[in-house]
């Protein structure tokens, strides 16, 4: 069991971290659940087990931390272009705010092409 297993490590690997989103069913919830986990550390259900881990320790190395970031940038991209076809002209502000939500995750996880893309995206407009 994943529990069993991250609890015998002390953290959670990226496999892991997809497997708990893979049962989250809107692009809302995923963002809530990363959001989450990367700023108090385990997700519901892992907290509630005080054995389970020592505080002193990260819950995520510097790597699963990372492509965390990077899934949650993808997943702010999704939200963007999901509120941009809504609606052309209130969307925009909206839309813009998701993206400088991407943008940060892609600096924090950092993805130099990433950066790059959205560097150049704002030159085009």
């Amino acid at each position: 069991m994943v529990k069993k297993e991250s609890a015998k490590r002390g953290y959670m690997t990226t496999d892991e971290v997809k497997e708990h989103l893979k049962n989250k069913a809107t692009t809302n919830t995923k963002i809530t659940y990363l959001a989450d986990i990367l700023t108090q550390g385990f997700p519901d259900g892992f907290h509630n087990e005080p054995y389970f881990y020592d505080k002193s320790k990260k819950p995520f190395s510097r790597g699963t931390r990372k492509s965390i970031y990077k899934v949650l940038g993808e997943l702010y991209e999704q939200k963007s272009k999901r509120v941009h076809s809504f609606s052309r002209i209130a969307g925009d502000s909206i839309r813009n705010h998701y993206l400088d939500k991407a943008e940060q995750c892609y600096e924090r996880a950092g993805d130099e092409k990433e950066i790059e893309r959205f560097k150049e995206r704002r030159r085009k407009v």
